[in-house]
């Protein structure tokens, strides 16, 4: 609670080094308070299963942007400002 500012920035160095690498994703805020933590959805459209098995070279990249040491100081920083993460897959149903 009150560490949003904190976690949009590092959202934004993360979608900036991941539209650097052609994939792009979106951050979505809850405009409602649902009372269970879910504040934000981050979203990463794959085309397949196999496609998460793919390693694109975020890390390098992240460190390419931001310098050395940059890619410890992201997780240090994602780590102090969130509370708790839930993982979901979503199949497109069309």
């Amino acid at each position: 609670r009150g560490e949003f500012y904190r976690f949009k920035g590092v959202m934004e160095k993360v979608r900036a080094v991941q539209e650097k690498l052609n994939q792009p994703m979106g951050v979505w805020g809850n405009t409602f308070n649902a009372g269970d933590g879910r504040d934000v959805a981050i979203v990463w459209n794959m085309k397949n299963w196999a496609a998460m098995d793919d390693d694109p070279g975020f890390k390098k990249a992240y460190e390419e942007e931001y310098g050395e040491g940059s890619w410890m100081q992201l997780i240090q920083e994602w780590e102090a400002c969130t509370e708790n993460i839930v993982e979901e897959m979503w199949m497109n149903v069309e």
